[in-house]
């Protein structure tokens, strides 16, 4: 191993060993001797002559940990970014700011293709903060489509990317909003390569939804895109602007509530168990945040998030799920709720106005047997 990489393994990241390139899985050389020549044409900042066994040891060291099922080279996985957004002004101001010295830090994001998934029309202007803020990634493109609103907005990018196929072939793909900024990916990095992990989430407690049950946080996911059934981000297709908007039915419908949708998405991973709880304390509720998390969602985050991404701080790691979490039952002592929990699973909806939750009970009503399934 040469010098560089002996300097890695001690400072434990790429940045301690004095290095700034994009970590590529590399085709076996012809010849053994091949192994210890230095990589032609590095356009990048070289000063130890590393040859390209030492770029795949580095790699590979990167994934290391005692506990993996396997090793997995980060090289070789692929990982989808994509981001949602209308273009307000303050994801301008994320995009434009704190983006380009984020991914300039992040191993991550350097391995990423971007995917900008916009609702309403893109500017110029837009487009350039987009080249600009991804630049130092693998590849990047826009797709804009006519804005649907709020709710529905937020889950549309899911719904399209599955069925126009824009996440086949990707090992991760990462969802998130330009006010969402990744600190750091040192922790991401190890779960990502991890067998027994299909998915890192952040939980979104409410009133309705405490904190022992999670309900999924639609402004940050990752997750792995073959783990997830066919059709399980499709839109309800009552959910419109005007269905939503009555009776609080966006915050408390399974089928308008974005993080509600996202919840029952996700349900055969949450069952599982199979997935890591980004750390954040009880005070922010349905906030991503606090001073340990190392992905940060705070709209004032943009006037010091140069200052702060430019220091090498240190983040409390994801947690992993112990046990699966608790989903859609019925309680057995309820025949009605018993009966309309299997309607369910079989694919049936609830009759407009009459809404079910993942436990099979009702929004609006006190009795199961008034939730009816058509």
């Amino acid at each position: 191993m040469g010098r560089a990489a002996r300097d890695a393994v001690k400072f434990g990241t790429v940045q301690g060993a004095g290095l700034s390139w994009r970590l590529t899985a590399s085709p076996p050389p012809a010849d053994r001797a091949a192994l210890h020549t230095p990589v032609p044409n590095f356009k990048m900042r070289n000063p130890y002559k590393i040859s390209r066994r030492d770029i795949d040891i580095l790699a590979c060291f990167l994934t290391f940990h005692p506990f993996f099922h396997r090793p997995i080279c980060l090289a070789e996985m692929r990982f989808l970014l994509l981001v949602t957004t209308h273009f307000p002004a303050y994801h301008q101001s994320f995009l434009e700011t704190c983006w380009p010295p984020a991914t300039r830090k992040s191993v991550l994001l350097q391995q990423a293709d971007v995917l900008v998934f916009a609702t309403g029309a893109v500017s110029d202007r837009n487009r350039a903060a987009v080249a600009t803020a991804f630049a130092a990634c693998n590849s990047t493109r826009v797709v804009a489509v006519p804005n649907p609103g709020k709710g529905k907005g937020a889950m549309l990018p899911l719904q399209m990317a599955e069925r126009e196929g824009w996440w086949s072939g990707y090992d991760w793909v990462i969802r998130l909003n330009p006010d969402v900024i990744i600190r750091s990916d040192a922790h991401l990095l190890p779960l990502f390569a991890r067998s027994d992990v299909d998915a890192v989430f952040a939980s979104c407690p409410t009133r309705m939804a405490p904190a022992l049950r999670l309900r999924v946080h639609t402004d940050f996911a990752a997750w792995r895109p073959e783990k997830i059934q066919k059709g399980a981000f499709a839109i309800h297709p009552q959910v419109s602007e005007a269905f939503c908007g009555v009776g609080g039915r966006r915050y408390t419908s399974s089928i308008c509530n974005p993080e509600r949708a996202a919840t029952r998405s996700f349900q055969s991973i949450l069952r599982s168990g199979r997935y890591a709880l980004l750390p954040k304390p009880p005070q922010y509720g349905c906030r991503i945040g606090g001073p340990q998390s190392a992905i940060v969602h705070q709209h004032g985050y943009v006037g010091h998030c140069v200052r702060d991404l430019a220091r090498n701080a240190s983040y409390e790691a994801p947690r992993l799920a112990s046990k699966p979490t608790p989903v859609a039952r019925a309680s057995s002592s309820n025949p009605a709720c018993v009966a309309l929990a299997q309607r369910i699973r079989e694919g049936g909806r609830c009759r407009a106005g009459r809404f079910c939750n993942a436990r099979g009970r009702c929004y609006g009503n006190s009795a199961c047997r008034l939730c009816e399934t058509r």
